[in-house]
């Protein structure tokens, strides 16, 4: 199979568990802290979503090992860097978080260098 379906789904799996692994950790940011004997990794660990995270990071470095099993790393590594596009667009339409114009020029530049990489 194309070794490029392999990196792709990589990069949807890494980008996917991002994304949950923020969800999990805004949920804990959002609770009260009033018990001093619970500790931040017990409650990090009673999140969903961190777990959900874990597990998608997981299935992506799976994909990878794949995609390592036979493309070139010097081909297949440029690749990863969509993830610096999917993952500001995702956490823009899910958190609400803001790109500057700045930042979008960056994203601009970096698609830029994968199509390069791509062609050549």
């Amino acid at each position: 199979m194309n070794p490029l379906f392999y990196v792709a789904a990589s990069i949807l799996f890494n980008t996917c568990s991002h994304l949950f692994l923020k969800k999990g950790v805004v949920k804990v940011a959002n609770l009260p802290f009033t018990a001093p004997s619970v500790s931040l990794p017990q409650v990090y660990s009673t999140q969903p979503a961190i777990w959900i995270g874990i597990l998608l990071n997981g299935i992506a470095a799976f994909f990878w090992l794949i995609a390592l099993s036979i493309a070139d790393l010097s081909y297949a590594f440029p690749f990863l860097s969509i993830n610096y596009i999917l993952i500001p667009l995702g956490a823009h339409l899910l958190f609400k978080e803001r790109i500057s114009r700045l930042r979008l020029f960056g994203i601009i530049v970096i698609c830029s260098g994968v199509l390069v990489i791509a062609l050549g």
